[in-house]
């Protein structure tokens, strides 16, 4: 493989073994396409990002009927290693764990529905 890629078998160690320095996406392409496999990339947000005052007063609206000091946390991530989706917010209340989706403009309900269900699968939530 690394004779065909043009590139030493050491660094393709690294590369298998996670750690190889300035691996690119073309060249990690050309080594996985000489084994048969192509390669697909996915974007996921990182950090926290910024909310909007609408988004903010949204979440303000699912916290308001809570109980008095109800366990309450946003951008909690799911607890897969890897994993960049999170909640927006998650509370506690009655020994229930809640995940919380808020979104302000919604424009595909089902796209919204699925991805709420595979969070839910994957967040253990309640």
């Amino acid at each position: 493989m690394a004779r065909l890629a043009g590139v030493s078998s050491s660094w393709v160690s690294q590369v298998e073994r996670g750690m190889a320095a300035d691996v690119t996406f073309r060249l990690l392409g050309v080594l996985l396409a000489i084994v048969g496999f192509d390669l697909s990339v996915r974007a996921y947000p990182g950090g926290s990002p910024l909310r909007d005052e609408g988004h903010r007063r949204l979440l303000g609206r699912f916290r308001s009927p809570l109980p008095e000091g109800a366990p309450w946390r946003t951008e909690v991530p799911l607890p897969q290693p890897g994993d960049q989706r999170a909640w927006d917010a998650v509370t506690e209340p009655w020994r229930l764990r809640i995940g919380i989706e808020a979104e302000l403009r919604p424009t595909d309900l089902q796209s919204l529905q699925r991805r709420i269900a595979l969070k839910k699968r994957d967040g253990h939530v309640d």
